[in-house]
């Protein structure tokens, strides 16, 4: 799933995700893992 984003802020990043996440039907969006790691921080 892809999020458009109007900056790389923090507030931009978050607000997208929510908007997108709200999309999914209910079971599967309870069942979401957010990831708070490092792992993709430097994903282009």
């Amino acid at each position: 799933m892809l999020a458009k984003v109007s900056n790389k802020d923090r507030h931009s990043v978050i607000q997208a995700l929510i908007r997108q996440s709200r999309k999914l039907p209910k079971d599967l969006y309870r069942s979401l893992t957010w990831e708070r790691g490092s792992e993709m921080a430097g994903h282009k």
